[in-house]
């Protein structure tokens, strides 16, 4: 079931709360919680029904070894246990999402042919096997003491994060279920969310949607071997990397408002990485909830055994730093991409990021004090370091959308101008004398457009706006920033948008809501439901 869905607006998400407050009106608090799990699996099984039995599955498996965790005090055991529970997780993980990439990648090195298998990617499988990892080795270090098989199996399943993140803690997510005042109903909580799901919506269907005719006809070219211009691709990727953007942080608007509609506090994914002047930013901006996994169970426990090592065997500052961060940081990039996807092009993406945070934090550490990035260099400074960081992620995200690494270098080497420096005949005067000039002496030529049907002068018009809507303006939780605090956020200069209840307030977010419900007949899916 889909968040910008006629039936989930409709009748599934009125249904789910008007039952769950009801029962906790009545003290009925367990059947409440039930109630919660029973929609979530209404809500996962929508789309499948028989992969209910796999989440299900993975559900109980994972509460019984982390029951067993727990229970244990002999450290080796432990030790075992979670080792077998990882593997399970990882295992799982890896049949449904990365068996045939194997199997293909075995073919190619060994001259074999050993049949693909028809398997279907279960949905969110990527996102409820870190977060059931993440709660194993939260038990094993001590820090969850308190097991319930039903809050856990709502932990898992609880259908504002289950599909696409955040990915949560068992520690801040239980303890919300738990208190007593989040059991009632509050509507100045249930208005909160419901704006934030509004501003969600909007992002997806009106900005995301929208911009996707701009991205996805060149893209889908560039994968049937078609050349592409210059002026396209550039144009294909940056509406993309808008898309995605505005697709995955209007998602996670729609989980955060549809938590705090249930008086619960999912955690921050998005804080306008668009606006990083480095990558270190963007990395602490995008998906925040991954980048906290890979941080604490990847690249720590890489890290410290490799500091400990370097410090005993008396290496240099230089040494150290090459071991302790950017081996760690490479491997855990690579371990992002590969989550993202079982392909070369999400594992060069994932190298490139790694990558891209070696550099960042080897400027960070050899750069002179006068030339660190503070709030009181000039503005051509920050917005320098901020299109930096940009068209750096921009470039790695031609091999995320590509998928393949042939369409992707394609579409690269027409956004180098490998392919020749063309242009759309945005007006006669690109057929003159002038465009005769610029091909005799540049190379340049100017051409009409053939991959978007809406045209490229609207395309750029676009794409200019999006640039200025995100640059320029507050995001989601700058515009709930009275209500909806959080230390990550600062509050924005544009105080007039912040949300607040008055009649303003109501005037804009029914226009916000309007307009998005109006185009949710699209019916479209998130993009990283394919991760």
């Amino acid at each position: 079931m889909l968040f910008n869905s006629d039936i989930f607006i409709f009748v599934f998400l009125p249904l789910a709360i008007i039952t769950y407050f009801a029962l906790t009106k009545i003290k009925a608090n367990k059947a409440a919680v039930f109630s919660l799990f029973f929609s979530s699996c209404i809500f996962y099984a929508w789309w499948n029904p028989p992969f209910i039995f796999l989440l299900l599955g993975s559900i109980f498996v994972n509460f019984i070894i982390g029951n067993i965790l727990r229970n244990f005090e002999h450290d080796r055991k432990r030790s075992l246990i979670l080792a077998i529970g990882i593997i399970f997780n990882i295992s799982l993980l890896g049949y449904y999402k990365y068996f045939n990439f194997a199997i293909m990648n075995i073919n190619f090195a060994f001259d074999l042919n050993i049949p693909h298998s028809d398997i279907f990617l279960p949905l969110a499988i990527s996102f409820f096997t870190f977060q059931q990892i993440a709660f194993l080795i939260d038990i094993y270090n001590g820090e969850i003491k308190k097991l319930n098989l039903l809050n856990y199996c709502v932990f898992v399943s609880f259908f504002p994060q289950l599909i696409a993140g955040p990915i949560v803690h068992h520690k801040e997510m239980m303890p919300q279920f738990e208190d007593e005042y989040k059991k009632h109903f509050h509507l100045e909580n249930f208005l909160i969310g419901l704006s934030i799901f509004f501003i969600g919506l909007f992002k997806k269907v009106v900005i995301a949607d929208n911009v996707a005719e701009f991205s996805t006809p060149v893209f889908t070219a560039s994968a049937n071997g078609e050349i592409i211009t210059f002026y396209e691709a550039w144009l294909a990727s940056l509406a993309y990397t808008f898309q995605l953007y505005y697709d995955f942080s209007g998602y996670s608007d729609m989980a955060i408002g549809l938590g705090r509609m249930f008086n619960i506090r999912l955690p921050l994914n998005f804080n306008s990485p668009l606006k990083a002047t480095s990558i270190i930013d963007f990395w602490r901006t995008w998906h925040m909830t991954l980048s906290r996994f890979i941080r604490d169970y990847v690249y720590t426990p890489m890290s410290i055994p490799l500091v400990r090592y370097a410090v005993i065997n008396r290496y240099s500052k230089k040494g150290v730093f090459l071991t302790s961060t950017a081996l760690p940081t490479i491997i855990a990039f690579v371990a992002v991409g590969l989550w993202h996807g079982a392909g070369w092009a999400f594992i060069i993406f994932g190298f490139m990021h790694g990558f891209y945070l070696v550099i960042n934090h080897a400027w960070r550490e050899l750069k002179p004090k006068k030339m660190q990035l503070t709030k009181s260099m000039s503005l051509v400074t920050r917005y320098a370091a901020r299109l930096l960081t940009f068209f750096a992620v921009l470039i790695s995200l031609v091999l995320f959308r590509a998928e393949e690494v042939t369409p992707a270098l394609n579409m690269l080497s027409s956004m180098f101008g490998l392919n020749g420096l063309t242009f759309p005949a945005f007006s006669s005067t690109a057929n003159g004398s002038l465009a005769h000039l610029l091909n005799q002496d540049f190379g340049i030529e100017f051409v009409q457009e053939r991959f978007i049907d809406s045209g490229l002068r609207i395309a750029t018009l676009l794409i200019l706006g999006l640039f200025a809507l995100t640059w320029g303006f507050p995001n989601t939780y700058q515009i709930m920033h009275k209500f909806e605090q959080r230390k990550e956020i600062q509050a924005h200069s544009l105080s007039f948008l912040q949300w607040n209840f008055n009649r303003i307030t109501a005037i804009y977010m029914a226009a916000v809501a309007s307009y998005a419900l109006l185009q949710i007949g699209k019916n479209s899916e998130f993009l990283y439901f394919n991760f």
